[in-house]
Parts: structure tokens; sequence; C-alpha cells
């Protein structure tokens, strides 16, 4: 089993850490599968896919993307756990929506996993305040600029590079 496999089965028993790492991962990894999902979600306005035990739904209403998860099978999908503005040039907007694709793919691994041997409390979905994309992650909302110099100092090359083989 690799590394990325049992991440796919711990769910939301990975930390915060191998959580990012996984967000880099999946950036690096799937970007040419991204950037073919944009092109899809920019066509048509809406996208699905699945990821673990989990289904995305993605939407396009006017200059924004948003995106819903549910479990598996599951009838009815979350609220809209993220929004994104989406700027008018076409480059920017698939560059946006790549970062949001495996932000949404992270968090749905983290509530979804394979293995999924427990029963959601309250029926709740978990997830960051702050998505990976945002310089406010790492500075725990306290600005861009402290974020920028805290994600130069945060590498989680050990995790980063188990996910990487194979």
């Amino acid at each position: 089993m690799t590394y990325f496999e049992q991440c796919l089965a711990a769910g939301p028993w990975l930390t915060p850490k191998e959580r990012q790492a996984l967000y880099a991962y999946l950036l690096d990894d799937k970007r040419r599968t991204y950037q073919e999902y944009a092109r899809l979600l920019l066509e048509r306005n809406n996208f699905s896919n699945q990821i673990a035990n989990g289904e995305i739904r993605y939407l396009i209403n006017q200059n924004s993307a948003t995106y819903e998860i549910r479990k598996f099978g599951d009838a009815n999908y979350s609220a809209v756990i993220r929004e994104l503005k989406l700027p008018r040039i076409k480059a920017i907007r698939i560059a946006k929506l790549i970062r949001l694709f495996a932000q949404a793919e992270v968090e749905t691994i983290a509530n979804f996993p394979v293995l999924d041997n427990f029963e959601h409390e309250l029926n709740s979905i978990n997830f960051n305040k702050y998505p990976f994309y945002d310089l406010n992650y790492y500075s725990k909302g306290k600005g861009r600029f402290l974020g920028f110099v805290k994600k130069l100092q945060m590498r989680d090359a050990e995790t980063l590079a188990k996910l990487r083989t194979l």
C-alpha cells in the first residue's frame, strides 16, 4: 500500500501537516487532470468528480466558483464549502481553479476516507477556515505578508517525499 493510499484511508486522522503535504502532492501530480477539469467546468458551469469515498460538485455562477461534497451514494450534497472569486483572464481563472480542485479533494478525503468505519457525529463536514492556497492559512489569519514568510519556512519534505514514492 502506497503512502497516498494510506492517506485515502486515514481521512480525518491526517494531521494538518499531512493534509498540507497531500495538497502539494495533488497540485503537482494531478495538474494536467485539474487543467482538464477547469476547462470542463468553465465550459459547462458545473462538474462533478469522485475521490476516496466522496463526491465533489463544482459550480460556477457569474464570476465565482463553489463546491459541495457528499459521501458517495448519499442523496444530498453539503452546503457550499468554499466560494472562490474568478478573474476575467482565462489563464488566471484556470490557475485558481486548479488550486480549488486540490483543496476540495483534500477536504473530501479528510471527511470521507476510503475505509469509512466511523459515523460522522452531528452529520457535520470539517474543513479549514482558510484554504491552503490562501496565505492567511500559514499566518493563522494574521495577514498575507506574514503568511508568505511562514509558508517559505514551512516545508514538510518528508511527508511529500513519502507521497511521491511508489
